[in-house]
């Protein structure tokens, strides 16, 4: 089950496809909720939680840290966010990719001033990315899952072990959602397709009663760094490319973990 928390919610009106405006903001206080196991929120998921709507809110995109949802009677449109923003009659882009999470809470990434863990990370922050660059982070995501109703065993998040994929590779354990992506041979491949070799799956004892996912976005989807990854590796993976199963193969993952 995936979940987001919002303190923050707009009302939006819609310029075109996938173009909408801050019309009006308000405070509020929820927790929205997918009811499903796939731990993303995906187009024509219905979100439902205390503060919204009855009929709940069917997810159409997502825009800096929140997702965006419309009503199934009136076609009220919604941006649920944790950031302050003002009203502004200046449309703006939503994504209408899966509001995907990422790194589990700890990971270490690589920032000019060194390494942060990600849940540290803020909207505008600079990261380091594959090719050496300092870019500002463009959006931060979070998601609290409860185990009990989380992805199945099949798709539980994974741990690569230190050291795993070459000296220092990565520098300490990894734990990382399966769909993320990592960097190998100049190929994108889906860290659950790593179990049994690199990685092995989280246990739910491991994972506690819930745990939190963070998804860090650059404004060109970089490669970034996680857990102090050699610079003398960086310079091959601007070949990187997609590997096309499961999810992934429809776009490069915003964000991926740099391995060699």
């Amino acid at each position: 089950m995936a979940t987001f928390t919002a303190g923050y919610a707009y009302v939006l009106g819609q310029v075109s496809e996938n173009q909408y405006t801050i019309d009006n903001a308000f405070i509020i206080t929820t927790v929205a909720d997918d009811g499903d196991s796939s731990g993303t929120f995906e187009l024509g998921d219905v979100l439902t939680g205390q503060g919204l709507p009855p009929d709940g809110l069917t997810y159409i995109g997502s825009y800096l840290d929140g997702w965006i949802g419309i009503t199934q009677d009136e076609g009220t449109i919604y941006f649920l966010s944790n950031q302050i923003l003002p009203t502004s009659s200046t449309p703006f882009t939503a994504s209408t990719d899966a509001f995907t999470p990422c790194f589990l809470a700890g990971t270490l990434i690589a920032t000019p001033a060194g390494t942060r863990s990600v849940e540290s990370l803020a909207i505008g922050d600079l990261v380091l990315t594959a090719d050496g660059r300092a870019v500002p982070v463009r959006w931060v995501g979070r998601r609290t899952v409860v185990t009990a109703f989380g992805p199945g065993a099949e798709q539980a998040p994974v741990q690569i072990a230190a050291g795993s994929l070459g000296p220092g590779l990565p520098a300490r354990p990894l734990r990382l959602t399966a769909d993320h992506a990592l960097c190998l041979e100049g190929l994108l491949v889906q860290a659950g397709a790593l179990v049994g070799t690199a990685a092995r799956r989280l246990t739910a004892a491991e994972l506690g009663e819930r745990y939190t996912v963070f998804h860090v976005e650059t404004e060109a989807h970089d490669l970034i760094l996680a857990d102090e990854m050699p610079r003398t590796h960086h310079r091959f993976t601007l070949r990187c490319h997609r590997v096309r199963s499961g999810r992934l193969g429809s776009r490069v993952a915003p964000s991926v973990y740099l391995v060699r």
